[in-house]
């Protein structure tokens, strides 16, 4: 006889910050929240993460969950849809940074966001915007047209 083994998953809270509301409304609000997070000015490595939204564009969870050297960050796209189904969340804003200050998307930047948002959209998740922060700015993919 052979045992079959039952698991069960679990979203598990690492800490929180507070916050005067939790919606996402603009660019705005959402690299505010990032900004907080993220420390791009404390940074001396690349670090890619997340905010999950629900239908009211209400954040129930940041998640930065991949960290690599000072130019790259391997990113695991499977990661990314688990902690965004666990947190059923119905949309998503990916971001990083860039320890070197230029916000210029490299090539691999381009075709990582589109893998993921080919990922979401097979998952009824929509991917808003991916933003790539330096100690002093951002771009915005959706405001340069890049998603």
């Amino acid at each position: 006889m052979v045992r079959l083994q039952k698991y069960q998953v679990k979203l598990v809270r690492e800490s929180s910050l507070p916050y005067e509301t939790r919606k996402v409304n603009s660019s705005m609000e959402a690299t505010d929240i990032i900004k907080d997070f993220l420390k791009p000015q404390e940074l001396p490595i690349e670090k890619f993460g997340f905010i999950c939204l629900n239908s009211s564009n209400d954040v129930v969870g940041v998640h930065i969950p991949f960290s690599g050297s000072v130019n790259i960050t391997n990113i695991f796209i499977r990661d990314i849809i688990t902690r965004v189904l666990l947190n059923n969340a119905v949309s998503i804003i990916l971001f990083h940074n860039h320890p070197g200050n230029s916000t210029s998307p490299s090539s691999q930047d381009i075709t990582t966001t589109d893998r993921i948002k080919k990922a979401c959209e097979l998952m009824e998740i929509k991917l808003l915007d991916h933003f790539i922060f330096t100690d002093n700015s951002y771009l915005s993919f959706a405001e340069k047209g890049l998603m």
